[in-house]
């Protein structure tokens, strides 16, 4: 989208609130943003002003932006110590927490999908018209020393804005079919 925008107006692009009229994107590109509830470098409420900004100037925007917010996910990846909230979506920086012994996948191996990797899910979205209503995200990490075998011991839908995930009160908290978006 940077390049684009820098092709159509010739100016450098930076990530403030004031720059959201995505019209000319609306056609042929689509967006999905997520943020860190825990993110201590990019405030949650600045990433929620853009989008709310965008709908304010644009309109209905689910055609071509989804934002999803990650409950105790940090700075694009990462959890503050103790949390054990699922936050692995596939973003920027996700691999390198998973890899060498997770063949580059940014989410755990198994859930390489467009359901659990925010990659896949917008390649879905633009090849495929699937836009993404809910990631979801894992909470895993190694069984051993040898930092070989990874477990996943948590899972959960992180819902497209403004909607939140919902615990069905039925199903494990564990697992992400115990929960749906509200």
């Amino acid at each position: 989208m940077v390049g684009d925008s820098r092709r159509h107006d010739r100016r450098p692009v930076s990530a403030t609130s004031g720059q959201c009229d995505l019209r000319r994107f609306r056609d042929r590109d689509k967006v999905i943003m997520y943020g860190g509830l825990a993110d201590g470098v990019v405030p949650v409420r600045h990433t929620t002003l853009y989008y709310d900004r965008t709908v304010e100037r644009i309109g209905c925007v689910d055609s071509l932006f989804r934002y999803f917010q990650v409950p105790e996910m940090g700075h694009c990846w990462g959890k503050p110590d103790g949390v054990k909230a699922p936050w692995m979506i596939g973003g920027a920086g996700q691999a390198a927490q998973q890899s060498p012994y997770n063949a580059g996948w940014s989410v755990p191996l198994g859930f390489n999908d467009s359901r659990h990797d925010a990659l896949l899910a917008l390649m879905d979205w633009v090849e495929n018209g699937n836009a993404p209503y809910e990631l979801v995200a894992s909470e895993s990490n190694f069984t051993d020393e040898t930092r070989r075998n990874i477990v996943v011991h948590r899972q959960r839908p992180i819902c497209m804005y403004p909607h939140v995930a919902i615990w069905d009160e039925r199903g494990p908290q564990d697992d992400a079919s115990s929960w749906y978006c509200g």
